[in-house]
């Protein structure tokens, strides 16, 4: 506020979390996000592609409506060095269509890293479909799920 009143001006970052790259030692990458997760998924990706990573990576990206959609010029900018998903679903329950995604496809990423980014209740269903899936728990990452997965 400091800053608003002397320059007039005030700097706004956009959150990122915390989760560190260097812990993702796998050469796939997996992030799963929701709402504001949108956020720190985009801060890993950008930091690993300004990185030169050569990780395969992939974003499941959950929404209630298309119109929830935002950044996606953002999305666009990462070309196709970025796989990416999107589920449109407004039921927030454990059968919604990003579960249904995840329990369908988790078995694909058996040896990646995965990075779960939203809700507590977000991250602990997509953590039980992957799970559910095969995926160990030990590949899973999260600020939000209890345990060493954070």
């Amino acid at each position: 506020m400091q800053d608003l009143l002397g320059t007039g001006m005030l700097t706004f970052s956009q959150a990122a979390g915390e989760i560190t790259l260097s812990r993702l030692h796998r050469d796939t990458t997996l992030l799963v996000c929701a709402g504001s997760g949108f956020g720190q998924a985009c801060a890993l990706i950008d930091s690993a592609l300004h990185a030169g990573s050569r990780k395969s990576l992939e974003l499941l990206r959950c929404v209630p409506t298309k119109q929830a959609v935002y950044a996606a010029n953002r999305e666009a900018a990462w070309g196709t060095r970025v796989t990416k998903h999107l589920c449109v679903d407004p039921d927030r329950g454990n059968d919604n269509a990003g579960m249904r995604w995840l329990r369908r496809h988790g078995g694909r990423f058996l040896d990646a890293d995965i990075v779960i980014a939203g809700s507590p209740a977000f991250a602990s269903a997509a953590a039980s479909a992957l799970e559910g899936a095969g995926v160990a728990r030990h590949q899973l990452f999260s600020d939000v799920l209890p345990g060493p997965t954070t």
